[in-house]
């Protein structure tokens, strides 16, 4: 019982021809691979941290706060600009 139809079979061995015959290539193209896998599999284990959310702020049509609820971490976070922030802090 053959594993592949005749024409994957076919196909295999080509790409094993090719790649014997520039072996450059071929090292290039494992190496790759390893790398991608390697990124991946430790992109898995420690992903990067997401910056946390801000909280929602509710304004009127003047832009005054009406109402603030806490970001998802329970934490009161409003994003400000530096030239909103008093000097006296």
């Amino acid at each position: 019982m053959k594993l592949f139809p005749a024409k994957m079979s076919q196909f295999f061995r080509s790409i094993g021809l090719f790649f014997s015959h520039y072996p450059k290539t071929r090292n290039l193209l494992v190496t790759g691979l390893l790398f991608f896998f390697l990124f991946i599999s430790i992109d898995t284990l420690f992903p990067v941290p997401q910056p946390a959310g801000y909280s929602q702020i509710i304004q009127d049509s003047t832009g005054k706060p009406l109402f603030a609820f806490l970001s998802r971490d329970d934490k009161w976070r409003m994003k400000t600009e530096l030239s909103e922030i008093s000097d006296q802090l």
